[in-house]
């Protein structure tokens, strides 16, 4: 499995999540200038998943070429109409994003470890840039085999 490998199966997961969300593979910074576009249909999240790279771990602590990759999903909803920039849809996907990566190794011969949750966040809320979208993000780190 090399990080395209994973990414594809991380997606797949996702998708599968209880609120099925849209998912796109993603990369750059989200910011509300580049979400502007997204088709928000207010019934589902967006989902954009993307993976930084990450450190080559020293060869004394790893098996064969592998990368600690830095993976990132941003989920993107509508704000709800009853609050000030919330959206209670897309912090409810953020979190089932974050339990499902919990013990989500993929595929086990090619990923030695689990994944290291390292945050759940709100990126920003409806009310910044007037946008009406409330984006989260869930990051995660994960040695990937890359050979």
């Amino acid at each position: 499995m090399n990080i395209t490998e994973h990414l594809e199966a991380c997606k797949a997961l996702i998708e599968q999540l209880p609120s099925q969300p849209k998912v796109q593979l993603f990369s750059g910074t989200l910011t509300a200038e580049n979400i502007k576009d997204l088709s928000l249909d207010g019934q589902r999240c967006y989902v954009l998943l993307g993976c930084g790279g990450g450190p080559i771990p020293p060869k004394k602590e790893r098996m064969g070429l592998e990368c600690d990759a830095v993976f990132g999903a941003f989920v993107v909803a509508k704000s709800d109409p009853d609050t000030k920039g919330v959206s209670r849809q897309a912090m409810t996907t953020a979190n089932e994003i974050l339990i499902a990566f919990d013990n989500y190794r993929g595929n086990i011969k090619t990923n030695p470890n689990l994944p290291e949750l390292q945050l759940i966040e709100e990126l920003f809320s409806g009310m910044k840039g007037n946008t009406n979208f409330s984006a989260w993000q869930v990051v995660w780190t994960q040695r990937i085999k890359l050979s």
